[in-house]
């Protein structure tokens, strides 16, 4: 008998000395809760993940209410505090998208505030601009491309030379173009040139 009670004690020190480490877990938890990663894809305390390159630009569209406007160069947390009240991260800025075209505004649900439509202009042709700018370098590669495999061919060379000098021709023509609508922006006092 005297074992049998050696033993229950010993399980009730375990069933104790458990439920200590249990009640400390759940404190410290409550403490500082945080989510995993934030919209931007910064990641604490995963292993093997690292800060993406475009946080910062990211982190300035999505999330600067939380910052006040000041973004710093490399994260420090406070995108994935959850808030105690309401149990969530940080809400990302409505009517806003990050893609790898940059900060998109997608809340031109109402044409009747100021300045939308410009905005709406405003972002397709940034993004029009953008997809002709990688166009036209995708050109300038498959040019040389072409020169560098032509293996002597004049016919293969001039045609190498051909696509280089529209791409080129067609990049000029895309950059001034983007001067071209931004002076007749600045020209009207438009509010997004």
């Amino acid at each position: 008998m005297h074992k049998n009670l050696s033993v229950y004690i010993f399980y009730l020190f375990l069933v104790l000395l458990s439920g200590f480490f249990v009640f400390q877990i759940v404190n410290a938890q409550e403490i500082d809760p945080k989510a995993t990663c934030d919209f931007c894809g910064y990641c604490e305390g995963v292993s093997g993940t690292q800060v993406p390159s475009d946080w910062k630009s990211c982190a300035e569209c999505l999330y600067a209410d939380v910052y006040g406007g000041n973004v710093p160069d490399e994260p420090d947390g406070k995108t994935l505090i959850i808030d105690q009240e309401t149990k969530e991260p940080p809400a990302r800025k409505k009517g806003a998208i990050y893609t790898f075209l940059g900060c998109i505004n997608t809340n031109l649900s109402s044409f009747e505030e100021s300045g939308a439509a410009v905005e709406v202009v405003g972002s397709i042709l940034n993004i029009i601009f953008r997809l002709v700018g990688v166009a036209a370098f995708v050109y300038l590669i498959y040019g040389g491309f072409i020169i560098l495999t032509s293996s002597g061919n004049p016919e293969k060379i001039s045609y190498g030379k051909r696509i280089i000098i529209r791409a080129l021709i067609g990049l000029f023509i895309s950059l001034f173009s983007v001067f071209i609508v931004r002076f007749i922006g600045q020209l009207l006092d438009l509010p997004m040139f």
